[in-house]
Order: structure tokens, then sequence, then C-alpha cells
């Protein structure tokens, strides 16, 4: 557990975008960089039937609406994932951060 807190921790301090683990069974164990707006505007259902239909490894960018993505990545399937985002590929929907879908 501490090895996934401080791996996230990290990646939001040298990336700034907020990003979650979340358990196989759906259960958040960590996430930083959220506040109010972000959390209002998690797609809890899109990323819960993309985890769903999944096999093994996930390696997806969930697109919500209007440029604004999620990048989901396991950890392992029956460990959990990561969720990265929101992110934004257009400048114009801050206060989402703005990166390419590379990056």
């Amino acid at each position: 557990m501490n090895f996934i807190i401080s791996t996230i921790t990290d990646f939001y301090q040298c990336c700034s975008i907020a990003v979650k683990a979340v358990s196989y069974e759906f259960e958040e164990i960590y996430k930083i960089g959220y506040d109010e707006y972000f959390d209002s505007i998690y797609p809890t259902n899109d990323i819960y039937n993309l985890i769903d239909k999944c096999e093994n490894h996930i390696d997806y960018i969930l697109n919500i609406h209007n440029s604004i993505y999620y990048k989901i990545l396991s950890i392992d399937k029956y460990k959990g994932f990561f969720v990265l985002g929101p992110i934004s590929t257009n400048k114009a929907n801050a206060p989402i951060p703005y990166r390419t879908l590379e990056c």
C-alpha cells in the first residue's frame, strides 16, 4: 500500500495531474489532486464499466466529453488500477490540466 501511495504522490508532484488508485473491488485506495469539482465530474460509471469488461491488463484512454480524458492503467487486474485525470487537450477547459495525450 505504501508503494502505491508513494507512486501516485510522486506522479502528482511531477505532473500536476490528479490521480486515484482504485482496488479491483472498485474501492478508492488513495487519491491526490482531486477537489470538489474534479470529484463531481469523475466518470464513475464509465470507468466501472470499462474495468468490468477488461481482461488482465488495462491501458486505456477514456474520452468523456469536450476534450476531457482519463487514462486508466492497471496495477494488476486483481490488485487494482490507476485513474489519471481529468486531462484536457483544450487549454480552454481550465482548471483541468492541459496535456497532450502522448504525455
